[in-house]
């Protein structure tokens, strides 16, 4: 791994260590790992994206549902992430879990 790559991988590394949302999840700056797919969501009404890299495998996975109606709680774009990688990443299944409603 060229220096440039281990650079780039620490400034990634230091940004996730600074917030752990649940067991196998973290965040910061906008970026998520979750069970080694490092990447983000975004949502804005009607429309969800979600772009992830598994450095572990060399392998990317965008999801874009055109829609933002989700299912038990869950985004559309988790779900479909959860199914995808059910199969191409068995070892590291991407899933958020859903969080309890406010209130």
């Amino acid at each position: 791994m060229d220096a440039h790559r281990r650079r780039a991988g620490q400034r990634l590394g230091s940004c996730i260590e600074q917030h752990i949302l649940f067991p196998g999840a973290g965040h910061g700056v906008g970026v998520f790992d979750v069970q080694g797919w490092i990447g983000r969501n975004g949502c804005v009404s009607g429309d969800e994206s979600l772009t992830e890299c598994l450095p572990a495998t060399r392998t990317s996975l965008v999801v874009l549902p055109d829609t933002d109606a989700g299912h038990a709680g869950q985004e559309p774009s988790t779900l479909l992430a959860r199914a995808i990688t059910q199969i191409v990443s068995p070892r590291h299944v991407f899933d958020l879990p859903v969080r309890p409603a406010a209130g």
